[in-house]
């Protein structure tokens, strides 16, 4: 099954009625933005996978991405999305195996 939430605090009230297997989020959302949704989420739990991802250029030394990885995200992707890359990534999560988390 697939949800969908349009901002992070919906994304955690569902994560609460019904936890996933793998987050996908987004790191600029409106209300609580991808950043704070994500350390929220890992305080309650702390074993969710997670995979963030962005549209902001790689033109940043410090990006949100990389942000995002030391906060707790298994990997973080840059928009817009390779789908092949994102399908390896999230099967290979899915099976537990360690994503390479510098794809950005």
């Amino acid at each position: 099954m697939v949800a969908v939430a349009s901002n992070g605090q919906q994304g955690l009230q569902q994560f609460r009625r019904e936890p996933a297997d793998l987050v996908l989020l987004d790191v600029f959302m409106p209300e609580l933005d991808g950043l704070e949704t994500l350390v929220a989420l890992h305080r309650e739990y702390p074993a969710a996978k997670v995979i963030a991802m962005s549209g902001e250029g790689k033109e940043h030394d410090f990006s949100h991405l990389d942000c995002a990885r030391m906060l707790g995200a298994h990997s973080a992707l840059p928009k817009p999305l390779d789908r092949e890359q994102l399908l390896l990534i999230v099967g290979g999560m899915l099976r537990g195996v360690s994503p390479d988390t510098d794809n950005s």
